[in-house]
């Protein structure tokens, strides 16, 4: 992994301004394979749902980097709304996608210590770089429900 430390982001960002970054990432510096799977995994956020090409660009951002949390939440996404459109709530396919859910939890989570269960700090939307890791945690939930695990689901 090659990682640059925190300040010459900017440089490796192209400049243009502050970036916010992971309290981790402030510790550690960044990722630049992180950064490309994440580029790689918003190439395929524009790409129509369900599609392979999308799928494809998920897994070469997870061959790219495989702790990347947006890759494993995506492929989740993927297994739980686009593999049976029209049925989301298929017990196999929220099993499948809560099983990516877990792994992009865990990613996280190994990213950012501090990003534990009980955590007392807010972790804010306005973050982006937090938003993967949000929107992972709240598909989790759907998941839950979706295969009666409803008690872990609040």
């Amino acid at each position: 992994l090659r990682v640059v430390a925190p300040a010459a982001r900017e440089r490796v960002r192209g400049g243009g301004g502050v970036f916010a970054s992971t309290e981790a990432e402030a510790r550690r510096g960044q990722i630049v394979e992180e950064e490309r799977a994440q580029d790689t995994c918003y190439d395929a956020m524009a790409m129509g749902e369900g599609s392979r090409e999308k799928l494809r660009r998920v897994l070469a951002a997870l061959e790219e980097f495989p702790l990347s949390t947006e890759a494993w939440g995506m492929l989740g996404h993927f297994y739980h709304y686009e593999l049976l459109p029209d049925n989301y709530e298929d017990k196999a396919c929220s099993e499948k996608a809560l099983e990516m859910y877990e792994r992009a939890i865990a990613c996280a989570r190994k990213l950012n210590p501090t990003w534990t269960e009980d955590r007392a700090d807010e972790l804010t939307w306005g973050v982006i770089e937090n938003r993967p890791y949000l929107r992972t945690l709240a598909a989790r939930t759907l998941a839950f429900r979706n295969i009666g695990r409803v008690d872990q689901a609040i």
